[in-house]
C-alpha cells in the first residue's frame, strides 16, 4: 500500500532455480561488519519466478540451518527481515514476474534499535530491535538463506550493503540509479 510499481534498469541480472543455486560470498563481509553491527542497510531488486515457497534473497549465517540476518519471502510471499531476535514481516503480497527494489536497514544509534523495510521506495514496516546482530565470521549467501533448502527461484541484481544506516531519501536514489 501507498508504493507505486517502479521500472527496473538495469541490464542484467542472476537467475537461480530454487534448487541448488546460490552465490557462496564466504565470511569476510561479515567479519567487516564485525559481532556488534550497529548500523547497517541491504539493498536489491527482487523477481520471484513462484509464490508459496520459503526463500532467501540474503542471510548470514553458518548456512548450515542457521541465520543471524536475512531477507526471505515467505509461504505466503511476504517479505520478511530477520534480525538477531526475530522476524519483521511485510503483510503485502509480492506478485511473481514482478520486479521490486527492496532495502532493509538497521541502525543501534537510535534510541529504540530501529529496523526498517522499504519496497519500491516506500517504508512498509519498522520495528524495534533488542540486540545487535553479530555478522562476525558469519557467511554472507545470496539466492538462499539458513541453508539450501530455501533457495530462491527467481532473479536478483544490483544486491548491496552499507556499514550505515541510509535514509528514505538515499535509498530512493539507489533505487533510481541502479
Amino acid at each position: 500500500t501507498g508504493h507505486k510499481e517502479v521500472q527496473f534498469a538495469s541490464a542484467g541480472s542472476t537467475s537461480f532455480d530454487g534448487v541448488n543455486d546460490y552465490i557462496d560470498c564466504g565470511t569476510a563481509i561479515g567479519t567487516s561488519f564485525g559481532a556488534s553491527v550497529s548500523e547497517i542497510t541491504v539493498s536489491a531488486w527482487v523477481n520471484t519466478d513462484v509464490t508459496g515457497n520459503d526463500s532467501g534473497i540474503f542471510g548470514f549465517g553458518t548456512f548450515s540451518n542457521n541465520s543471524v540476518m536475512s531477507l526471505t519471502l515467505d509461504t505466503s510471499t511476504q517479505l520478511r527481515f530477520y534480525t538477531a531476535v526475530g522476524y519483521q514481516t511485510y503483510a503485502s503480497t509480492l506478485t511473481a514476474g514482478r520486479w521490486y527494489h527492496v532495502a532493509c536497514t538497521y541502525d543501534a544509534s537510535l534510541s529504540s534499535n530501529e529496523k526498517k523495510l522499504y519496497l519500491d521506495g516506500v517504508l512498509v514496516s519498522e520495528q524495534t530491535e533488542t540486540t545487535n546482530p553479530d555478522l562476525d565470521g558469519e557467511k554472507l549467501v545470496l539466492g538462499s538463506y539458513y541453508s539450501s533448502s530455501y533457495g530462491w527461484d527467481g532473479k536478483l541484481a544490483n544486491v548491496a550493503f552499507w556499514g550505515r544506516a541510509l535514509k528514505l531519501e538515499e535509498i530512493q536514489s539507489v533505487m533510481h540509479k541502479q
